[in-house]
């Protein structure tokens, strides 16, 4: 593993901004959780870049936030936006939830611009509008630590010659021999792996992890089913067919994909 070179992902997370190619059958029974993840993850984009139209347009017209009608809370993240500098947004814990035909989100925020860093537990509540999803409320409750988010460990590696990528996640081998590790049967895009429940995210682990490369385009981490059971979903380019095999080697699972 010591020959294998690859990068760990940071915590600040900057940088990616493009839309994840998420959307499911309608007729799957998982369907709205995957499609709301990517959704989630774009809002996050949208925030972090500060691109207030697209940020806008994941919350409900009809609904208020913080008490504003939709155009007025518009113009209080204009100016939160031009005040703000940089925005370093980190997320950590992601738990889905449905609730009829409501998906709920919950996750610890880390919010970080100039010398500022707010911490706290965040919950965002979607429904489907036209076939999209949309936020009909967002709570925020604050938090006194301000422990930041520290580098996950994972990371990618491209072999350019031979079409393939490696993705490596470190976990102990009793873990690694329980992992389920599957591709999508509705499409070719997203392999997803289940965790056993001895295996820890832990607090410190992000749950939306930018791993831009020619193969694949990021990666989500959450619970489900109450918070009790632990998923992670890679999302892959579209529009290829994939061969992954999964190994274990010094400590880390190792992921061939060859596309």
């Amino acid at each position: 593993m010591k020959k294998i070179a690859f990068f760990l992902i940071t915590a600040l997370l900057i940088g990616f901004s493009g839309y994840l190619y998420a959307q499911e059958n309608a007729n799957s029974k998982e369907e709205p959780v995957y499609s709301v993840l990517g959704t989630f993850y774009n809002w996050k984009s949208a925030w972090e870049g500060k691109d207030l139209d697209q940020y806008i347009s994941f919350y409900h017209p009809a609904q208020r936030f913080s008490g504003l009608s939709i155009n007025k809370f518009k113009e209080r993240k204009k100016y939160i936006f031009k005040k703000a500098g940089k925005i370093a947004l980190s997320i950590s814990d992601l738990c889905v939830k449905k609730k009829r035909d409501k998906i709920i989100t919950e996750f610890t925020q880390y919010y970080h611009v100039k010398n500022r860093l707010d911490v706290g537990k965040k919950k965002l509540t979607w429904v489907k509008q036209r076939n999209k999803w949309k936020i009909i409320s967002e709570q925020f409750t604050a938090m006194k630590s301000k422990q930041n988010i520290k580098s996950s460990s994972i990371g990618v590696k491209t072999l350019e010659k031979d079409k393939k990528e490696i993705l490596v996640l470190k976990m102990n081998e009793a873990d690694f021999k329980k992992l389920k590790v599957r591709q999508s049967v509705e499409t070719t895009f997203k392999f997803i792996i289940d965790f056993p429940q001895s295996y820890k995210f832990g607090p410190q682990v992000p749950s939306i992890i930018h791993l831009k490369s020619s193969l694949i385009e990021g990666a989500i981490t959450y619970k489900y089913e109450n918070c009790y059971l632990k998923r992670g979903v890679i999302f892959l380019a579209p529009n290829k067919s994939y061969k992954i095999t999964a190994s274990y080697d010094s400590g880390f699972a190792v992921f061939l994909i060859q596309g």
